[in-house]
Formats: C-alpha cells, sequence, structure tokens
C-alpha cells in the first residue's frame, strides 16, 4: 500500500528501519537487491575508488553493507545511521571490516578531524532533516571534500512504484509516502518513508549549502540481470559535489 502522510520526524523513521533491518540484510545476504549489487553500490564503489580519498564517511549506512567495502578502498572509514538496531547489526556482521560505525543522525556527528569524503546512498530521500543534514556534511568534510549521493531518480520513482497518477502526487512538491519496503526481489519487508522531492530541490538544497555540482548520472547496472527482469529507464540518480 502506497499512501500520501504527513511530514514525519526522523525518530520515526528511524524506528521504522530498526524494525525491518534484519530482514534488509537476510535480503543482503541472499543476494537478492539487484539494485544495491549491481547498481547503487558498484557506482559509489568506482568513483571512490578513482579519487583515492584517505577518509570517507558514510552516512545513512544503514547495515553498514556498502560501508565495509568502502573501508576495503580507503584508510579511515565511519559508517553512522541513525536505526540504531542497523547499526548494531552492522557491528556484527562486519567486525572484520576496518570500518567504525556508530549510531547517529547525520546532524549529531562532529568530528575533530574531517573526511576527504562523504558518501549518502539512498538515504536523502528518507531524510527529514535534509538541509541540517547538509550543513553537517559540510562542516564534517575538509576543504576541498566531495560529496557523493545516490537517490531514486526522483523523474521515475514514481513510475516505477506506480503512484505517478495518484490524485495527491505532484512532482514539483516535497511529498512524505507510506509505503512497503521493497527491493528487487523481495516484497513487502516493512513500512518505510520515501520523502519525494523534485531534482531541482535536491540540487538547490545541496548547492545553497555549500557544494558546487560536478557530475550528475543516470545509472544503469553494470552487470547481467536474472532471466526476466526488467530495467526499463533509470531508477537511480548519482550526483557528486564538492566543498566550497
Amino acid at each position: 500500500m502506497i499512501k500520501k502522510i504527513k511530514a514525519k520526524p526522523l525518530s520515526e523513521i528511524g524506528m521504522e528501519w530498526d524494525l525491518m533491518c534484519a530482514s534488509r540484510q537476510a535480503v543482503i545476504d541472499s543476494g537478492k537487491d539487484i539494485s544495491l549489487e549491481l547498481v547503487t553500490a558498484p557506482c559509489l564503489l568506482q568513483k571512490v575508488q578513482k579519487e583515492l580519498p584517505t577518509s570517507v564517511i558514510d552516512v545513512g549506512c544503514g547495515t553498514g553493507f556498502l560501508t565495509a567495502r568502502l573501508a576495503e578502498l580507503v584508510s579511515s572509514c565511519v559508517g553512522i545511521d541513525a536505526s540504531g538496531r542497523s547499526i548494531e547489526i552492522a557491528k556484527k556482521k562486519y567486525s572484520k571490516a576496518k570500518a567504525h560505525f556508530y549510531k547517529y543522525r547525520i546532524s549529531e556527528y562532529v568530528t575533530d578531524i574531517p573526511f576527504d569524503m562523504c558518501v549518502a546512498n539512498m538515504v536523502f530521500s528518507s531524510d527529514p532533516e535534509l538541509s541540517c543534514s547538509l550543513q553537517a556534511i559540510h562542516n564534517m568534510l575538509n576543504a576541498k571534500g566531495k560529496l557523493l549521493v545516490v537517490i531514486p531518480h526522483p523523474c521515475f520513482w514514481a513510475k516505477y512504484w506506480n503512484f505517478e497518477t495518484e490524485e495527491w502526487f505532484d512532482y514539483g512538491k516535497e511529498i512524505f509516502i507510506e509505503h512497503d519496503f521493497s527491493v528487487s526481489l523481495v516484497k513487502s519487508l516493512g513500512k518505510a518513508t520515501y520523502i519525494h522531492r523534485p531534482l531541482q530541490q535536491y540540487i538547490n538544497e545541496i548547492t545553497s549549502n555549500g557544494f558546487q555540482l560536478k557530475e550528475l548520472e543516470e545509472l544503469e547496472p553494470v552487470g547481467p540481470l536474472p532471466a526476466g527482469y526488467r530495467y526499463d529507464y533509470p531508477r537511480f540518480l548519482f550526483m557528486e559535489f564538492q566543498k566550497s
């Protein structure tokens, strides 16, 4: 079920992920999240490997799948998430990774040693505190720090989730949407909140918080898809920003 709802605080969204993060990790372990395995994670790992930063922070790291792989590429890697249960799973599941995991909302995290790069994979679309988060990210990066962002493609996500024809949907407005969280090959993992924002709002919000847009890419799978699985249009959008 998909429906428009009133704005929801981050604390409540964090609790939603507390309830379904174990099921989410089980799906990741099974290899059934095609978008994570073949689209979003490969994109970000390739971009990080190209830039060769020394330190990276993964904001909204969830249960740590991407963070653990980022840690293989850099000297220092931190993952933070507002879901305490997700962080517990990350610490246990990826205990051998050269990564540190902490329960923090993005706006709360403070560091004495700035990072070279911040990765935000599929987190801004569930963050009701986007401006505060962006200010915090700006503060935690060094003078030439970069922000790598992957979001659901604002132009196609409504089509993919079949709510573009709902009378309440308006592409040009910020809308909080409650839905059954699903991934490529597994449905209904639990209740989740998605925040639709038009692309213009994302770019304006990020650049107004001290970043310059350097690259924008519509993402496609990097490997063969399961038989019968279709990927007719880009579902995800990558953006690279530099601190200014």
